[in-house]
């Protein structure tokens, strides 16, 4: 009787997602990360007439994501993580998160009610459900105790690595300032110099350099780290000239063009930068080796809409 009992009071293991829901949901809540720092780009210029902010505030505001993105590598590093998709599949899940946020909250902005606030409130609710899921979704590594201490700022360099990430570190630089260039200026720059008032066109163009950035994330997946650097730096400048040229022409279709074609060098560096370094670690490092990128990477653009 006392032994029936016993197994009666036995936990009962929980109960856990298949491989492929897991990964699933592991793109899409990676989507939704990447798309909850693009969706304020159509809103920067909304809130600094409505609530009269300063660009030295909008920074400040921007800054806080920065320092936040990075305590959560920083975390997700540390304490354990969720199943992750693949390399490729990663950066082009972080690519369409952007799109998605850029032109989802653009269109949101245009025609959606309470243009203030929905674009948040979407955001909450799918970052909810998915935080629900996620305690369905098996642990690939076991928690390490220091919760607070793994905030701590800390870059992790494996001595193999630090000369190709130096070798890359310029142009590493240069596209995630370009990004961050056009999430927080390039619609009001659209508004001011073509006169097109409606926020969806401005997440549009913003939305074409992160999409085409996933398409060549795509199309070079099989190509050497070398030669999509070689071809993605050019490409970064080339789309950089042919936007200025639709600036000063006032035409939005060639600042799109250009965009598209910067896209696809922003695209291809990010790409070709990670491969040219992760070969130069070991299987254990490479887990905290994106660490100094990303912060090499978006340390830029926290000044963006200043």
């Amino acid at each position: 009787m006392s032994a029936c009992i016993a197994c009666r009071a036995a936990p009962q293991p929980r109960a856990s997602l298949s491989y492929k829901a897991t990964t699933v949901i592991a793109v899409i809540t990676a989507m939704t990360f990447a798309a909850s720092g693009a969706a304020p780009t159509t809103l920067y210029q909304r809130y600094q007439e409505v609530f009269g902010l300063t660009p030295f505030v909008l920074t400040v505001i921007f800054g806080a994501y920065v320092l936040s993105l990075l305590g959560r590598n920083a975390w997700r590093r540390d304490h354990g993580h969720r199943p992750q998709p693949r390399a490729v599949l990663n950066s082009i899940t972080a690519f369409i998160g952007l799109t998605a946020g850029s032109l989802g909250g653009g269109a949101l902005v245009t025609y959606a009610p309470y243009p203030q606030d929905l674009v948040f409130a979407v955001l909450l609710v799918l970052s909810a459900a998915e935080a629900l899921i996620l305690w369905y979704m098996p642990a690939t590594v076991t928690p390490k105790p220091g919760a607070l201490a793994s905030l701590q700022p800390h870059v992790n360099i494996p001595a193999k690595a630090r000369r190709a990430l130096i070798q890359v570190t310029p142009v590493t630089i240069a596209s995630w300032a370009l990004g961050g260039f056009y999430f927080s200026l390039m619609p009001a720059l659209v508004r001011v110099a073509t006169g097109v008032t409606l926020p969806v066109v401005g997440g549009l163009v913003v939305s074409a350099l992160t999409f085409s950035g996933a398409i060549a994330v795509l199309s070079l997946r099989n190509t050497s780290a070398r030669r999509i650097l070689s071809g993605g730096i050019p490409a970064l400048v080339t789309g950089v000239a042919i936007t200025l040229v639709g600036v000063q022409m006032q035409r939005v279709s060639l600042m799109l063009l250009g965009t598209v074609v910067a896209g696809i060098g922003f695209g291809a560096a990010f790409s070709g930068s990670m491969r040219t370094v992760m070969p130069h670690a070991e299987a254990h490092e490479r887990a905290g080796l994106p660490r100094p990128s990303m912060s090499r990477a978006i340390c830029p653009s926290a000044s963006r809409p200043s």
